[in-house]
């Protein structure tokens, strides 16, 4: 193994992890088609691939963009062997960045997810688009398998945004709540009632120095799932319930 600059060749195992590849018998696609995917649903059209690459990046953990990274460093390497060119290579090799290693990492991706034997995707030149007659599958929490349609997609993306809300909400409870009376939980109570039932308007004039207090953590539930957790938490607060009530 040798060292240029701020990039390391690495040969096949030496870094200790998994060799790359596309083979996930089992267990759906993986992260970085997944957010191909989640790009073409929410768009709702065709994207050219400089699309799909820009914006899937924020998309994956930083796990998988070091697997880009690591993919794109493993060709040029094999590039530099094979051509005998290393002073091309280690140029190429020394100013390249994690970004053109992604481009690289979903054109590959996306090229791969049409013309492979499972077709997940159709390609007009470097335009994508799901392919409705072959949706790819998808792993849930719960370890099953699920067709990956833009329904499905709906679907998860909605019950994903309600586990994000109540997660936010369980870590800012306290701050919030932790100083009130039982009296001003009794009183949240009822503003988050009718806020749920009736939202407020913006402009309204009915913010009192209690709402001033809480209305941030009223204003957070965007679901149902959320809502009900929140009115779920302040009866828990004022009858001095168990957490695991």
């Amino acid at each position: 193994m040798t060292e240029n600059d701020n990039v390391v060749w690495l040969q096949p195992e030496e870094d200790g992890l998994e060799p790359l590849g596309r083979h996930r018998s089992g267990r759906g696609i993986d992260a970085t088609t997944k957010a191909i995917f989640d790009v073409l649903y929410e768009a709702d059209e065709p994207l050219h691939v400089d699309v799909l690459v820009e914006r899937t990046f924020d998309r994956v953990h930083p796990a998988v963009h070091y697997h880009a990274r690591r993919r794109y460093v493993r060709k040029l390497e094999s590039d530099r062997l094979a051509k005998n060119r290393a002073t091309e290579s280690d140029s190429v090799a020394r100013n390249f960045t994690t970004e053109k290693a992604w481009w690289y990492f979903v054109k590959e991706a996306a090229r791969q997810s049409a013309y492979s034997r499972y077709g997940v995707l159709l390609r007009d030149g470097d335009v994508y688009r799901p392919n409705p007659e072959k949706p790819p599958r998808v792993q849930q929490a719960d370890g099953s398998l699920v067709k990956y349609t833009r329904d499905a997609w709906l679907a998860l993306t909605a019950r994903d945004r309600a586990v994000g809300e109540v997660q936010t909400m369980r870590m800012e409870t306290n701050r919030v709540f932790g100083s009130l009376t039982r009296e001003e939980l009794e009183h949240t109570l009822q503003l988050a009632a009718h806020d749920f039932a009736t939202p407020r308007p913006r402009n309204s004039n009915a913010a009192s120095n209690l709402r001033r207090r809480v209305g941030w953590l009223l204003d957070r539930p965007t679901t149902d799932a959320g809502r009900a957790w929140l009115l779920q938490e302040l009866v828990r607060r004022i009858y001095g319930l168990p957490p695991d009530m």
